[in-house]
């Protein structure tokens, strides 16, 4: 495989913050071997946030003609950027009420999104979100009904419930979908070899 071309560019202002080349096909994160000339940053250093506009930071493959150096940006520049970055998003109330992570810094749940989530007109973390729903609502899980928390939705969903056998009477744990069932197996399995 050869060497592949990339660069980090902001979808919003449409400035390039970086440009990396690779051996590996499918890699995002900047090379160790940088003796190509590789500047700037990727979407793993920058989190996400474009440093001159604060837009979303795509990769993308670019040609090997497209691959030039840029002198005036370096790895300090980009921390200074990302330091200015994380300030702007405390001032705008982007972190957790409850841990203080800040959203794209410390919350980079790349698949979860939004990364904040609100609760009682406060913004909290994917973790912390859950544990205050539990706090203000205990699982309410019981000897005749079992339930599990749906942190998506913030509910308890009933997922299991203690049926009797109406022929012997043990009860036994089912599968909401299962309550139809009226027998156990063992009675079952007995009435059915009765009428075979």
């Amino acid at each position: 495989m050869g060497t592949t071309y990339h660069q980090t560019r902001c979808t919003q202002c449409d400035k390039i913050v970086g440009q990396h080349w690779f051996y590996e096909e499918y890699s995002m994160f900047s090379s160790s071997r940088d003796k190509s000339g590789s500047w700037g940053t990727s979407i793993s250093q920058i989190s996400d946030i474009c440093p001159y506009c604060n837009g979303k930071l795509i990769g993308e493959s670019i040609e090997e003609n497209q691959y030039n150096v840029d002198p005036n940006i370096n790895d300090e520049k980009i921390k200074i950027f990302q330091s200015r970055n994380r300030e702007i998003m405390i001032e705008q109330g982007r972190f957790c009420c409850n841990c203080k992570k800040v959203e794209f810094f410390d919350l980079q749940e790349r698949f979860i999104q939004p990364s904040l989530r609100e609760y009682k007109n406060k913004k909290y973390c994917h973790i912390c979100i859950v544990e205050e729903f539990k706090m203000d609502n205990p699982n309410p899980s019981n000897g005749e009904k079992k339930y599990e928390l749906n942190s998506n939705d913030l509910s308890w969903d009933l997922k299991r419930v203690s049926v009797a056998c109406k022929k012997c009477g043990k009860k036994r744990w089912l599968n909401v979908e299962n309550q139809w069932k009226k027998m156990c197996m063992t009675c079952y399995r007995s009435d059915k070899k009765i009428m075979e």
